[in-house]
């Protein structure tokens, strides 16, 4: 798959992920709604990591623009690709 995350929104989706993560380690929640938020936070640091969110290849959004059209990588630093690829 494309990626289709910037650099800003995968570090965002992760830094979530894991204050999900450690809100639901403190039981802050009930046991139903902490697996539902350990499963959303984890999805979450995942779609981040591999910069990829299938949500956003369904309803063809991306928040990573620099991308031309033919799919080709970046050729501006302004994701966090390497122009050099």
């Amino acid at each position: 798959m494309k990626r289709n995350v910037c650099v800003i929104d995968r570090s965002a989706r992760i830094l979530l992920g894991l204050a999900i993560g450690v809100i639901t380690l403190l039981n802050a929640f009930g046991p139903y709604l902490s697996w539902v938020l350990c499963a959303i936070g984890l999805i979450m640091i995942v779609t981040g990591a591999i910069g990829v969110c299938p949500l956003y290849s369904f309803v063809k959004f991306a928040t990573r623009r620099c991308a031309d059209k033919r799919g080709e990588n970046c050729r501006r630093d302004c994701c966090g690709a390497d122009a050099n690829k």
